[in-house]
């Protein structure tokens, strides 16, 4: 991206613009965001006590504070804090900065790897949505940091910041973590996808999607049941399969609603049976102390 189109980029993201270039908000994704704080009253009374407890568990399992807060770039290139039930040791950028999370991450905690698993660490972050810094679905908001890096090399990465971040959205249900790149810019495409086309029915279907994946649900699968799968220009058609694209990416766009249900039933089957095996493993190789 040239310092021409970037200066352009960044000024019309701070001057709150909803339509540039390459990017149109629908009026639905502009006019949300009072509705959005309310249901996040709604549902946060309900939520505090289990954020409470995660929490607690947290400080009694590593040292340091059980909630982690983190500066993101949010609306018009705004930044804001963010809540999040810490999964890392307390010094985990100490040497390295700012960085992606890896799989395997030696950083993360027993129990944060659980926390991540099934993203309740993300809970806290209904105490963003109540305070309009963030909406249920829209793009993933990032670091300064990372966001600075990242705007020269990836065209467009700005016009994400015409709405409000989500907790989730298009890209966090058919792509897997930013590994590189290439992974930004699939996101990134996504998120303009999601601005341009963002309707209440859009919304709750990536809800559902949303939910179905911290059930359990393989990658793609679920949004293949709700019909949220990606545009193929943005999975690249029948491109080869790499990290960064989402599973499965020669297969139709519309998977029958039964083979989606059949796959939610065989995850649920694979992880019961894997418990099972762990606990027969683990009965067995028990070494018997003498009194």
């Amino acid at each position: 991206m040239s310092a021409t189109t970037e200066a352009v980029t960044l000024s019309a993201v701070r001057e709150g613009e909803a339509c540039s270039k390459e990017v149109c908000a629908t009026p639905y994704a502009l006019r949300k965001r009072p509705f959005v704080r309310v249901i996040g009253v709604v549902i946060g009374v309900p939520l505090a006590p289990i954020v409470l407890l995660l929490v607690l568990l947290v400080r009694l399992t590593s040292s340091g504070p059980g909630l982690y807060r983190q500066r993101r770039v949010g609306l018009h290139g705004e930044e804001f804090t963010i809540y999040k039930i810490r999964s890392m040791r307390q010094d985990a950028e100490t040497l390295s900065g700012p960085v992606w999370a890896a799989k395997k991450d030696a950083r993360v905690t027993p129990l944060g790897r659980f926390l991540r698993y099934s993203h309740l660490d993300e809970l806290p972050q209904i105490l963003n949505v109540i305070r309009g810094d963030m909406d249920f679905v829209g793009p993933r908001p990032e670091r300064p940091e990372i966001v600075e890096d990242l705007v020269p090399l990836v065209d467009g990465y700005q016009n994400r910041h015409v709405v409000l971040p989500g907790i989730t959205g298009l890209a966090q249900v058919n792509l897997e973590p930013d590994q590189e790149i290439e992974c930004v810019r699939k996101k990134v495409a996504a998120d303009l996808h999601y601005i341009e086309n963002a309707s209440l029915y859009y919304d709750l279907r990536l809800l559902s999607a949303t939910i179905l994946r911290v059930l359990g649900l393989r990658y793609q699968h679920g949004a293949r049941l709700l019909r949220v799968t990606l545009p193929r220009s943005i999975r690249g058609g029948a491109q080869q399969p790499n990290k960064c694209q989402p599973a499965e990416v020669s297969r139709p766009d519309m998977l029958d609603d039964t083979v989606a249900v059949q796959a939610l039933c065989d995850t649920i089957v694979d992880r019961s049976l894997g418990s099972l095996i762990d606990d027969e493993i683990a009965a067995r190789s028990e070494v018997r102390v003498p009194r």
